[in-house]
This record gives C-alpha cells, sequence and structure tokens, in this order.
C-alpha cells in the first residue's frame, strides 16, 4: 500500500469499482492470503489507479518481492510474473520455476505439518511467507519442520538450539530468495 493511503480508503475504492471489499480483505489480500483472479486484479488496478491519481498497471500489482504461486508447488517471482503481464511469452515465466511438492499428497510435507509448532509460525512471518510455502520449502529443505530439523541438530542445551534456529532461518531465508536473485 502507498504512503498515506489507508486499508479503509482502498477498500472504499475497490466497492466503488465492483469489489464488495473491506478493509480486512485489502489486508488479507497485502499479506498473501487471497488469491485473486485476473478479473479482480484489474478491478484493484482501476480501484488503486482512482485512488493514487495516477495509472497502476497490472503488472505493478503483481510484481512482488515474494514468490507467487500460480499452481500447487509452482512458484515464480513477482519480477517474473509482471514481465510476463508486461508482454513476454508466457513460456519465460517457468523457465526458473521452482516446483515444490506436488498437488498429491506428499508424505514430507505431512512430515512437516506433523511437526509444525509455534516457532515455525514465527520464522515464517518473519520471512514475510506464508505458511504453505514454508511447508514447501522446509519440506524440500530438511523433510522435516526447522523446529523438528533444529531439534535434531542442536545439542539439548539452549544456547545451541538458538545457534541452530538462526543458521535454520539463514538457510530457509535463503533456499527462497535463492531464485530472486537474478533479479537484483
Amino acid at each position: 500500500m502507498e504512503a498515506g493511503l489507508t486499508q479503509d480508503t482502498f477498500a472504499a475504492a475497490c466497492k466503488r469499482h465492483g469489489l464488495g471489499w473491506t478493509a480486512t480483505r485489502v489486508a488479507q489480500c497485502e499479506a498473501g492470503e487471497v488469491s485473486p483472479t485476473l478479473p479482480t486484479l484489474l478491478l484493484l488496478s482501476a480501484a488503486l489507479s482512482t485512488v493514487t491519481g495516477g495509472a497502476t498497471a497490472l503488472a505493478d500489482i503483481v510484481d512482488t518481492d515474494g514468490p507467487v504461486e500460480l499452481a500447487p508447488g509452482v512458484l515464480v517471482r513477482g519480477a517474473d510474473l509482471a514481465a510476463v503481464v508486461r508482454g513476454e511469452p508466457g513460456a519465460s515465466l517457468l523457465r526458473d520455476a521452482v516446483r515444490i511438492g506436488g498437488v498429491t499428497p506428499d508424505p514430507v510435507r505431512t512430515e512437516v505439518q506433523q511437526g509444525w509448532t509455534r516457532a515455525d509460525t514465527a520464522v515464517c512471518k518473519s520471512l514475510g511467507m506464508d505458511r504453505e510455502i514454508g511447508e514447501r520449502i522446509m519440506a524440500e529443505l530438511w523433510g522435516r519442520s526447522m523446529s523438528a530439523e533444529r531439534d535434531h541438530r542442536a545439542d539439548p542445551n539452549v544456547r545451541s538450539r538458538g545457534l541452530a534456529t538462526k543458521a535454520l532461518t539463514a538457510e530457509l531465508r535463503a533456499a527462497a530468495d535463492s531464485w530472486a536473485d537474478a533479479d537484483e
């Protein structure tokens, strides 16, 4: 959200453009908890253009810092998605896609889910990723939740657990960001 623009103001603009969105729904969208359809994205673009007084292109909306999940287990960089929206061939979008898990139940992902704790939620939140993405990356990296991997690596003392958590958080961040490095 742009500086000075409140969620209430944007929600009102969304309503004027045909979306029955509340400030809560706007916040959910900003947090990545909403998977808007193409028509919804077009209406959001129009609403944002109205409240900012400028032109907000659809590509500006989809160009995010984090990953965008196109289908279960298929993550792309926001910048790559924006490039396709701007006219690049669609095949280029999947060139650097990260494929994690699959559409069928994955026993490794189930293992991650069963070992999930508040610590895993907190780390994902601190890295700006939702639980589902965190689960998938953890499944690929360690085959278990970060907290289970921490307990596996660390000695039973608190300092060792803290050091393991720090190292694992760095690994998780690197895995989530590694495919975005090409944009920098």
